[in-house]
């Protein structure tokens, strides 16, 4: 799964890093995808951080299934609830980036 994660960077732009904050770890509660959205959100265990100050809803992450390496994230986010292991996210801190009111994830790294 790191060599997911390093695939993942390795194609990141900087420009990724320069509008995102990054979470502390937590523990993955519940996986939820909409088809009316096309969002998946990621429900954390802990309250999550709230580092967007423009998105209004505050008890979950989002990202879309349009999103860029989507698949491979959904996929590390599944593996790291499933095995209840700590998961760290990158969200978007540009202005008006959410999802539903929901803050957007843009990385997404496992600690195993």
């Amino acid at each position: 799964m790191k060599y997911v994660l390093l695939a993942f960077l390795l194609t990141s732009s900087s420009q990724l890093f320069a509008s995102t904050s990054q979470t502390s770890y937590f523990t993955v509660d519940k996986v939820r995808v909409s088809a009316n959205t096309g969002n998946l959100y990621l429900d954390p265990v802990e309250t999550p951080q709230h580092l967007n100050t423009t998105c209004s809803a505050k008890s979950m992450y989002a990202m879309h299934r349009d999103d860029n390496m989507f698949h491979i994230m959904y996929s590390l986010a599944l593996s790291v609830a499933q095995s209840k292991q700590k998961i760290k996210v990158w969200l978007s801190t540009a202005e008006n980036d959410c999802l539903s009111n929901y803050q957007r994830i843009r990385l997404i790294e496992a600690d195993y």
